[in-house]
């Protein structure tokens, strides 16, 4: 599915994983945010087929981790079913999905809703997760190499700065914590980071977070 307001564009990945296709990316419901032709949230890409140690690197990158997603005990989710409603009002777009991807491994059940309003300069999201099993969890932000975060002081923040216009700010009302990441865009290794939520789910876990253009 595809929110696009303004000049901002939220691909979020709503098929079932093919499971009998060796190459399938394990990622329901990550998503990836542009502005205009700047990607700033993404995946972790795939490595070019002639780079050296590709064949490494294909397990990390087709799996959960590699992607703007979120992960339950480092486990590859492993989606049978993948459900996703999209709706527009006034210009605003949101789309609310869940996946079974953790049901039989943990018995829980992950739902995103993701809302970009109509200027395109806020998107917001909520992460909840369901099942009576306590297992951590991560929900990860893979940002572009030319991405730079910047957390704030508080632990809960971070700053965006893109290669042009303004910066952009991560909140969440848990902690954040800046990860080392990599990104395989043109097929070659990049370095990156990545913005990443991190906690433990016991019984029902929501996570809201938001980011938006600084003002």
């Amino acid at each position: 599915c595809r929110l696009r307001s303004g000049q901002t564009t939220v691909l979020v990945d709503t098929g079932t994983p093919e499971h009998a296709v060796a190459d399938a990316h394990l990622s329901p419901l990550a998503f990836e945010l542009s502005i205009g032709k700047m990607r700033v949230v993404t995946g972790c890409g795939m490595a070019r087929a002639d780079l050296a140690g590709a064949d490494a690197w294909a397990p990390a990158l087709r799996g959960t981790a590699g992607h703007s997603a979120l992960i339950v005990a480092e486990a590859n989710a492993r989606a049978m079913t993948v459900h996703a409603e999209r709706r527009e009002h006034e210009g605003a777009r949101l789309i609310e999905g869940w996946h079974d991807g953790y049901e039989t491994s943990f018995g829980i059940r992950h739902h995103r809703s993701l809302y970009l309003d109509a200027g395109g300069g806020d998107l917001r999201g909520e992460d909840r997760l369901t099942g009576n099993l306590p297992v951590p969890y991560a929900i990860r932000f893979h940002l572009h190499p030319d991405v730079a975060a910047v957390p704030v002081e508080g632990g809960r923040e971070a700053i965006l700065r893109l290669p042009r216009g303004p910066g952009w700010r991560f909140r969440s009302g848990h902690p954040i914590v800046v990860e080392d990441s990599v990104h395989f865009g043109d097929g070659t290794r990049r370095r990156a980071q990545q913005i990443v939520v991190h906690g433990l789910h016991d019984g029902e876990t929501v996570v809201k977070w938001r980011l938006a253009i600084e003002r």
